[in-house]
C-alpha cells in the first residue's frame, strides 16, 4: 500500500457518490489553494466544487501568509463563504518550512475545530505563481467530512488518533462506545444511552460528563455533548463510500474492555439499505457489513478506513441464525453517508429518555399462575427482579416484570415458553412484544388465545437477523 508523498498539495479523487450523500443534507465540498508571490508571500483561496470540477477561487480580503513567520503559529484569512456558514483558513509555518494548511468552519459565535486535509502542505521552495490544492474537505449542514482517498494511507499512521478520540459510555444500566466529532459533539447509538438523559464518558483516568443532546431511535443515532481534554483530535466521516473488501478497523470498548479502546481489522463484506433490517432500523439509510469483531460494548464506536476516517457506527451483529447455529465474522454499522444526510436532524432532534420506572401498577388481586426470579444469561447479559404471570380481575392475562432491571440492547422481545430452559424456538412459544422498559416494573397483556398454564420460562431475548 503507498504512502502519500507531499511535495506538494495534492487533491484527492473523490467517488461519484459522494456529492449526492453530502447534497442531502446541505454540505458542500471545498479545497485550499495557494500559490507563492515573488516576494516570498503565500497567497490562499477557497475553491467550491462546481458540478463536475471546481469553481472560480473566492479569495478571502485577508490572504496573504507572511515570507518570515515564526514556525509554529496559526494564522488565519478572514471568513468566506462555505456551504451554507462560514470558513477561514488557517496557515503555519513548519520547523522545516513547509506551509501546512487547515479549514476552520465557524460554529456558534466563534469558531470550531480545525479541519485538516491530509493533503495540505505547501513546499517550501515552490516556484512563484503556480496554484497547489489541498484535497477536499465537506463544510457545512453536518458533521466534517474528509475527501482522503484510503489507497493514499496506511492505518498504523491513523489508528492511534481514532483510539484517542474514542470513550466508553456508561449510563448506569448499558455499556457502549462513543467518538468524539469536534465541537464537544460525540456519536454513539441511540440503543446506548436511550434510558439516559446523562452519560459518563471514560477512558483511561479521563471521565466527562455528557449530556444526550439528541437522538434518531430510527437510525438508532445519538448525539452527546461533553469537551474533551485538548489532546483529543476529532474524526472525520469519510466523503465516500468504502469499495467491498476495502479495509477497516471496529474501535471500541467491547465486553471486558476498560482503560483503553482496543481495535480489530477486517474488510467492508457488502452495504445494504435500512429496509433489510426492518427490526433494528426504520427509515431511508445505508447498512455497512464487515468481518471485524464487533461484539457487545462496540455498539457506537467508530468503523474508521486506512485514513482513520469514519466509515460507519458500529451498531448489531447477529449472535446466531434463527435455528440456533451460531455466527461470526458478521457485523453492521450505520454507514457514513446515512450519518451525513440526517446530522442536520440528529443535531436538531429532541432526546427523550425513556424512563427508568415505567409506571404501569400491579394487576390486582387476580390469580397468580406462575412466578419466579428474572436472571441474566451469562456476565455481560445480566437481569435482575422477578417475574410474574397473573389472570387479572377482568380476565386478561398479566406478564410483569418487577422491580428488574435488564442490560440493553438494539432488538429485545419478551417471550413466553414451555421449555423452562427458555429456548424461544420451542413448539408453543410466543412473541409477546418487544422491549418497552429496561429498568423498573412493567405489564405485558398476553394473546388471551395462548396456553397460559403451558408457559415455563418468560425471556427476554435479543432476537436473530
Amino acid at each position: 500500500m503507498r504512502k502519500l508523498t507531499l511535495a506538494g498539495l495534492v487533491a484527492a479523487v473523490l467517488a461519484a457518490g459522494a456529492a449526492s450523500a453530502l447534497a442531502q443534507d446541505g454540505a458542500s465540498e471545498v479545497r485550499i489553494g495557494a500559490r507563492r508571490l515573488a516576494d516570498g508571500r503565500v497567497e490562499f483561496a477557497l475553491q467550491h466544487r462546481a458540478g463536475g470540477g471546481w469553481g472560480e477561487r473566492v479569495l478571502p480580503s485577508a490572504r496573504y501568509f507572511p515570507a518570515n513567520t515564526a514556525a509554529g503559529r496559526w494564522l488565519h484569512s478572514s471568513p468566506v463563504g462555505a456551504g451554507d456558514s462560514e470558513a477561514r483558513i488557517g496557515a503555519r509555518r513548519l520547523a522545516d518550512g513547509r506551509i501546512e494548511f487547515a479549514l476552520q468552519p465557524r460554529s456558534g459565535g466563534g469558531w470550531g475545530e480545525r479541519v485538516l486535509p491530509s493533503a495540505r502542505y505547501f513546499p517550501a521552495n515552490d516556484a512563484a505563481g503556480r496554484w497547489l490544492h489541498s484535497s477536499p474537505v465537506a463544510v457545512g449542514g453536518g458533521a466534517a467530512m474528509t475527501g482522503d482517498d484510503p489507497a493514499s494511507c496506511s492505518l498504523a499512521d491513523h489508528i492511534d488518533r481514532a483510539m484517542a478520540a474514542t470513550f466508553q459510555v456508561r449510563t448506569g444500566s448499558y455499556t457502549g462506545t462513543a467518538f468524539y466529532i469536534g465541537d464537544g459533539e460525540w456519536l454513539t447509538n441511540h440503543h446506548v444511552v436511550e434510558d439516559a438523559a446523562q452519560a459518563e464518558l471514560v477512558r483511561g483516568g479521563v471521565r466527562l460528563s455528557a449530556a444526550v443532546a439528541g437522538s434518531l431511535p430510527g437510525y438508532d443515532l445519538a448525539l452527546l455533548r461533553a469537551q474533551p481534554p485538548s489532546s483529543v483530535r476529532p474524526l472525520r466521516l469519510a466523503a465516500s463510500r468504502p469499495s467491498v473488501l476495502a479495509s477497516v478497523a471496529v474501535v471500541g470498548f467491547p465486553s471486558g474492555v476498560s482503560g483503553t479502546p482496543s481495535a480489530t481489522r477486517g474488510v467492508v463484506s457488502k452495504h445494504a439499505p435500512f429496509s433489510q433490517f426492518p427490526s433494528v432500523l426504520d427509515g431511508s439509510g445505508v447498512v455497512l457489513q464487515t468481518d471485524a469483531d464487533i461484539n457487545p460494548g462496540n455498539s457506537g464506536g467508530p468503523i474508521v478506513d486506512d485514513c482513520g476516517a469514519v466509515v460507519g457506527v458500529a451498531t448489531f451483529k447477529p449472535f446466531s441464525t434463527r435455528d440456533g447455529r451460531d455466527l461470526d465474522g458478521i457485523g453492521f454499522g450505520v454507514a457514513a453517508e446515512t450519518i451525513a444526510a440526517r446530522f442536520s436532524a440528529l443535531r436538531s432532534a429532541a432526546h427523550a429518555a425513556r424512563p427508568l420506572e415505567t409506571p404501569t401498577p400491579a394487576p390486582g388481586t387476580g390469580q397468580l399462575i406462575a412466578m419466579g426470579p428474572l436472571e441474566g444469561a451469562d456476565t455481560f447479559h445480566t437481569a435482575s427482579g422477578r417475574v410474574l404471570l397473573v389472570r387479572a380481575p377482568d380476565g386478561r392475562v398479566i406478564l410483569r416484570f418487577e422491580d428488574y432491571a435488564v442490560r440493553n440492547g438494539p432488538d429485545l422481545y419478551v417471550y413466553l415458553t414451555p421449555d423452562p430452559g427458555g429456548d424461544v424456538r420451542a413448539d408453543g412459544a410466543i412473541e409477546v412484544s418487544a422491549v418497552r422498559a429496561t429498568r423498573g416494573s412493567v405489564n405485558y397483556e398476553v394473546p388471551p388465545d395462548a396456553d397460559h398454564a403451558s408457559f415455563r420460562a418468560a425471556v427476554i431475548y435479543c432476537r436473530p437477523f
